[in-house]
């Protein structure tokens, strides 16, 4: 059989030699009992007793037998050399090497695989079905990390990785990456993940897939930022149990940067969080009595100015855009727009709930003469006592009440002036993701003038009673809050009032690391941004 032939056939006979029969070539070339001398690649040959074409076919049917990492390359190689030169001491020469190199080849490769045998922890890509799964019943699973984020990354023209870690064949951690184009290439963002165990043993193998799913997709860096808790606080920010920080010292040790530890809002993922904690609440009375008095107050005051809450399909958007984008304008931030919010809808399916709170004018004004005519009659059998039995505190009774019938008349006024504009009047309007771990109210909207209509907290009354308790959800996540508690002058002071009235805690989560995938790029890119992230 020619010996061109011999490197690309595929015969048995081909798979019939082994590695020994190399190893035996070479010990039967032993050099040390004759000259002492380092024998030359052409003796070598010679004193083993075969032909140049036999040691060929020995080297490439033990390239494709043990099939090493080396093996196409050497392929070509001796591909080349058989078709290039008619004297054959070049191949002697080209033989003694490459058979030297496979069998210290082999040795590396054969304790490779046994410990990859031995070693039960591995991270590879999963389907987005087995990742939904796992990201449905891990403890810290979350929305961000969840098929319906996924599909939102794609709508919006991002790329997305989900990987997995698997310790003994089970699936203990995993994490999606969603990639997006910068102005230096691609960057990978891990919003809330990842989820599942995060102990350094499985942190290390998930780490390395990262790195190696970034670089598959051209990126230089990846954020992440984890939804492990550093501090718990109460509702006034007072630390309750121990700090941890061992995640810090987790990711920071496998060469992931971290970011400052600071106060305000995230610009990407909020790092402190405001929480509310179900358990053992099963119906709305429950429910409000768990709220602070105020919030309670506010609430009543909701209901009997006529407002009521309803959830909107994908036809009345317009509506919930329009109260987002008035917010914005007064409050000085950035809003999505309404195509955003269509895409949430279609990514999320029924887990995204848009609700938005009106004004029944009709009941306002209802609601508004019965005020007045309970306080005419209050007022009236007062004057009747005041003019039998006078004393100052009938006296002051009546002051009151007919302070009470001017503000109610006032308000009388306004259902009837609000009455004759529309029937029902869009005041408010919120954004509610499903999780099975958790309810988020994640975008809110109010329109100013109707400030003193208390909107936005009845539809937290809503949300709670109908996403949590009657579905047996026990977390609701009001999601961000600045981490200032002590300053009144805060920009989140009014934000951090009001969900205090719900009466819940406070999560102060890990913050945000980058793992830097292309060293020369993401170290422009700091110089760039202005702030070094911090090596650990």
């Amino acid at each position: 059989m020619p010996v061109q032939n011999l490197l690309t056939s595929s015969t048995p006979a081909r798979l019939a030699f082994n590695l020994e029969m190399c190893r035996s070539t070479a010990s039967a070339s032993n050099p040390s009992s004759e000259s002492g001398g380092k024998p030359s690649p052409g003796m070598l040959m010679r004193r083993s007793g075969k032909p140049i074409s036999s040691c060929l076919f020995e080297m490439v049917s033990a390239i494709a037998l043990h099939s090493l990492p080396a093996s196409e390359p050497l392929r070509k190689t001796l591909r080349a050399e058989v078709t290039r030169h008619a004297n054959p001491r070049p191949i002697e020469v080209l033989m003694f090497h490459i058979r030297n190199r496979l069998i210290s080849s082999t040795h590396v490769f054969r304790s490779r695989k046994r410990a990859t045998m031995t070693n039960t922890i591995i991270c590879r890509k999963i389907d987005a079905e087995e990742f939904e799964r796992f990201a449905e019943h891990a403890r810290n699973g979350n929305f961000q990390q969840s098929e319906g984020m996924r599909r939102l990354s794609n709508l919006r023209g991002r790329k997305t990785d989900q990987l997995g870690v698997y310790e003994d064949g089970i699936l203990v951690s995993a994490v999606q990456i969603a990639y997006s184009h910068s102005r230096l290439g691609w960057t990978g963002s891990i919003w809330l993940g990842p989820i599942g165990s995060l102990e350094p043993r499985i942190l290390k193998p998930l780490t390395d897939g990262i790195r190696r799913a970034a670089r598959r997709r051209g990126a230089y860096m990846v954020e992440a930022w984890p939804p492990e808790v550093l501090q718990r606080h109460d509702s006034n920010g007072k630390p309750v149990g121990e700090r941890n920080t061992s995640l810090i010292d987790g990711f920071t040790a496998l060469g992931w940067r971290h970011g400052q530890l600071g106060t305000g809002y995230g610009e990407v993922v909020n790092r402190w969080d405001y929480v509310k904690d179900l358990t053992g609440i099963h119906d709305r009375d429950g429910l409000m009595r768990s709220f602070e008095p105020r919030m309670r107050t506010c609430i009543r005051k909701a209901g009997s100015m006529g407002v009521k809450v309803r959830e909107i399909g994908v036809d009345e958007l317009s509506v919930f855009a329009d109260i987002e984008r008035e917010t914005a304008d007064r409050r000085g931030f950035r809003v999505q727009g309404e195509r955003y919010f269509r895409q949430f809808r279609k990514a999320f399916g029924d887990r995204a709930h848009f609700m938005l709170a009106e004004i029944d004018t009709d009941a306002f004004v209802s609601s508004a003469e019965t005020a007045v005519e309970s306080l005419e009659e209050r007022i009236g059998k007062l004057e009747r006592k005041a003019e039998s039995h006078p004393s100052s505190k009938v006296a002051r009774q009546l002051r009151e009440l007919g302070s009470n019938r001017q503000a109610a008349l006032r308000r009388l006024e306004q259902a009837r002036s609000l009455a004759g504009a529309a029937p029902l009047i869009p005041v408010a309007s919120s954004l509610f993701v499903e999780h099975p771990n958790e309810v988020v109210y994640l975008f809110s909207g109010s329109r100013g003038e109707y400030k003193s209509f208390y909107a936005p907290a009845l539809i937290q009354l809503e949300a709670m009673d109908r996403f949590c308790l009657r579905t047996g959800v026990n977390r609701y996540n009001f999601y961000g809050i600045t981490g200032v508690f002590d300053d009144s002058g805060d920009e989140g002071r009014g934000v951090l009032e009001f969900k205090q009235g719900f009466n819940g805690f406070v999560e102060e989560l890990s913050g945000g690391f980058v793992l830097p995938v292309r060293p020369f790029r993401f170290l422009i890119h700091s110089v760039w941004a202005g702030s070094l992230w911090r090596r650990g």
